[in-house]
């Protein structure tokens, strides 16, 4: 997280002449800080800085105040946000990202209401484009694994509880919360042991969604998971189970 101040800065003089009444510089900067940590390991830095600018000048042009974005729909936050990335990734075509979305409505439809079926896919959408710069990318390298976590995300993100598990079978779903409280103890805890922080991000990825497979909660987890459980589930991981 060390180069996010220096990213920040950026992206803040960038937007120093939008200032929309009711924004003030450091709403801005903690609008910003949000959308960059949460980028962090999933975008390369330009384009992290980018799709985040973007995303803050569409909330700052709809919301007259970061309270009323910070209290707003997920719904809307989703829409943007594939909007700012369909900008960035010029290769995915419109086409491509309808064949996308039609894909996933075509597993979510009867499954869940038919009102949350198509802000869950443009979440999903939304989150491949992020991860893959083709859909051909895509198309050949995502693994059932990786939807599932995403179907995760975007159900707890959206509050569909229960959503992945009846699309995928018995998975909870962890808020985003309790996702990164597990990744800031995992991450921390990996790298004071040695390990280089992209092999502590792909490792603590992989755990959480073992661990999320078998408990409710981060606090279910921290109750219950006994330490031999839990090196079981580690070395399943680095051994690229």
């Amino acid at each position: 997280m060390q180069r996010l101040p220096s990213i920040l800065l950026v992206s803040i003089c960038i937007l120093a002449c939008q200032n929309r009444a009711g924004w003030t510089a450091q709403e801005k900067q903690i609008g910003l800080f949000k959308c960059l940590k949460k980028m962090d390991g999933k975008l390369p830095d330009s384009l992290a800085n980018k799709y985040c600018s973007c995303l803050l000048e569409k909330k700052m042009l709809k919301y007259h105040t970061y309270a009323e974005a910070d209290t707003a729909s997920p719904v809307e936050g989703i829409r943007m946000g594939l909007e700012c990335i369909s900008q960035l990734r010029p290769a995915w075509t419109a086409a491509h990202m309808q064949k996308g979305l039609n894909e996933c409505l075509k597993e979510v439809i009867g499954k869940v209401a038919d009102t949350n079926a198509n802000p869950y896919c443009s979440c999903v959408l939304e989150r491949m484009m992020i991860k893959y710069a083709t859909f051909s990318a895509m198309d050949s390298l995502g693994t059932e694994e990786e939807g599932i976590q995403i179907g995760k995300e975007c159900a707890a993100e959206l509050l569909l509880a229960g959503t992945t598990s009846q699309i995928n079978g018995p998975h909870y779903v962890w808020s985003f919360a309790d996702q990164e409280t597990f990744m800031n103890v995992c991450i921390n805890n990996a790298v004071k042991g040695g390990a280089s922080r992209q092999r502590a991000q792909d490792h603590c990825e992989c755990t959480l969604r073992k661990i999320e497979n078998k408990y409710a909660s981060y606090q279910d987890a921290d109750a219950n998971i006994s330490q031999e459980d839990l090196k079981k589930l580690e070395s399943e991981c680095d051994q690229g189970k």
